[in-house]
């Protein structure tokens, strides 16, 4: 098989997955933020990402919250204030000050509540970055742009920076990570600065579709692995 038809198939098999994934969702309702917008009442909106109905990861649910509460928290009815402070989708001080009114607790009871609380987010994050980083559009994309033997080096390379995002729901210094994590290699930052995914050569049949420009197209296959990744697309 021709290495422009194999690249043809690759891509209809990453797009089609892509289209297929909202035409076969019965619950349509909000698959991106945006169609919340529908709902005017933010508790509403926050009841409908709680239960599910977006058919969304954990981390979009939390990624989602943290917009729709900022500057909001205290306007918010008791049950949703629950829930925002479940997801962990405001900050410690706030979550800590609202545990001591709202349980009458001490301020050491409410940090080791909130710790609690912390934890199991973390735990809950990493579950939704370690499925978002087997996504087999993944070794699509990587295969498509790279090509089989760099994508073994690639994936080769990230093994461990995948394993820390698993386990604790590590992405990197450029989200309010103090270490470097998977998105520093894949964006050349933090500690892989002229390194990561920088160092690999895009195949060049996709070079010619973006006009010989490589750092085109290197650009378009970050955006496209930080939509997955980060984005939940």
């Amino acid at each position: 098989m021709g290495t422009k038809i194999k690249i043809l198939l690759l891509f209809i098999v990453i797009y089609s997955y892509s289209f297929s994934q909202i035409k076969n969702s019965e619950n349509y309702i909000c698959t991106n933020i945006e169609e919340l917008n529908n709902y005017s009442d933010i508790n509403e909106k926050i009841r409908i990402i709680d239960n599910g109905i977006c058919n969304k990861d954990y981390q979009w649910n939390r990624d989602t919250l943290k917009i729709i509460c900022k500057n909001n928290f205290y306007k918010l009815q008791n049950d949703v204030k629950d829930i925002v402070v479940k997801y962990c989708a405001i900050e410690q001080d706030t979550i800590i000050s609202y545990l001591i009114y709202s349980k009458n607790i001490s301020q050491q009871d409410a940090l080791f509540e909130y710790l609690k609380i912390k934890s199991l987010q973390i735990k809950n994050s990493a579950n939704s970055y370690c499925k978002r980083l087997s996504d087999y559009r993944i070794s699509a994309l990587c295969i498509l742009y790279l090509g089989e033997i760099q994508s073994i080096q690639f994936f080769n390379d990230v093994k461990s920076l995948k394993d820390a995002s698993c386990e604790f729901a590590l992405l990197g210094t450029n989200y309010n990570d103090e270490v470097s994590g998977i998105m520093d290699y894949i964006e050349s930052t933090g500690d892989y600065v002229n390194d990561g995914l920088k160092k690999f050569t895009i195949n060049s049949d996709i070079v010619r579709a973006y006009g010989n420009n490589e750092e085109l197209a290197r650009q378009d296959l970050i955006r496209q692995l930080k939509d997955i990744i980060i984005n939940n697309k």
